[in-house]
């Protein structure tokens, strides 16, 4: 089934949409067959990434109620970081709960890069909100989590043109240079 579903996404980025869509679909009918409720949540969320909007969003919140039938915080983690992206800018409440949800797992689970990744997602609502003490503290307990390093302003460009302009070769290099 696993297979069905990478074939599925080879299918995709090959833009064969219709048969990207039959695998998945088979692959779905399989999992629920044997009841594996990951297996199909993680079908669901290969099939939300190529979906829009409101599918989409339909898609991701019914592999989220799988997964926490299952427990798997590491995949809820994934599937709200998924939601808090698809959410408009008229969304902030939601956008919120899934932030907020978020970053309890993520304190839970010790990873100091997505904590301050939470919060500064969460100040960000609470700047868009007017809050800017708010969002201060969110980004000022945020940095004392996570400082990240400083930045290489020539590599990164380098980097972000070779990104643009799709020169794997050209990115590589300039990552080379950025580690260097």
């Amino acid at each position: 089934m696993r297979l069905l579903d990478s074939l599925s996404n080879t299918m995709a980025l090959q833009r064969n949409g219709k048969r990207a869509r039959s695998l998945n679909e088979q692959a779905l009918r399989i999992y629920r067959k044997i009841g594996d409720s990951s297996g199909e949540a993680g079908v669901l969320v290969s099939m939300a990434i190529r979906a829009r909007k409101p599918r989409k969003c339909a898609l991701l919140e019914r592999a989220l109620d799988l997964q926490r039938q299952v427990g798997g915080k590491k995949q809820i983690e994934h599937i709200l970081t998924l939601l808090d992206w698809t959410c408009g800018p008229d969304e902030l409440e939601l956008r919120e709960t899934y932030l907020r949800e978020r970053l309890g797992l993520c304190m839970h689970g010790g990873s100091a890069i997505l904590v301050a990744a939470c919060l500064d997602g969460l100040a960000e609502i609470a700047s868009q909100r007017s809050d800017e003490a708010g969002a201060a503290s969110l980004k000022a307990k945020s940095l004392r989590i996570y400082l990240p390093p400083l930045e290489d302003p020539i590599a990164a460009e380098a980097f972000g043109d070779a990104l643009t302009s799709c020169d794997m070769d050209g990115a590589v290099d300039a990552l080379k240079k950025k580690w260097s």
